[in-house]
């Protein structure tokens, strides 16, 4: 008996001798809106759901980069390559920019419901 006539016994030799292992999923979790109304409105649910963590997603694009703009100001302040009034503009409109967005996320949140 040659050596891939071995290999083959014992690959079907394990697939006869082995059972099924399922696992224990848990179930999907429902959307926080549209459960009720059938699958267009369990789709429309799940839509919303997703929108939602878009905005999320863009209200966290927009505070690293306002963080991100000021660190780079305050370097160039430290470096004398930049006046304090600069910071403080950058750090203000940062402020402002981020606060805008949260709201129009907050917004759109109560329009999508």
């Amino acid at each position: 008996m040659g050596k891939a006539a071995m290999q083959a016994y014992v690959v079907v030799a394990s697939l006869l001798l082995t059972s099924s292992a399922w696992a224990a999923l848990p179930k999907m979790e429902a959307p926080s809106t549209g459960t009720d109304g059938g699958n267009l409105a369990t789709f429309k649910g799940y839509l919303y759901d997703a929108l939602i963590v878009v905005g999320l997603g863009l209200a966290t694009w927009a505070f690293l980069s306002v963080g991100s703009n000021t660190i780079a100001t305050y370097k160039a302040w430290r470096m004398q390559k930049a006046e304090l009034s600069e910071l403080g503009l950058v750090a203000g409109m940062g402020v402002a920019l981020v606060i805008l967005v949260l709201y129009l996320a907050n917004k759109a949140a109560a329009i999508l419901a």
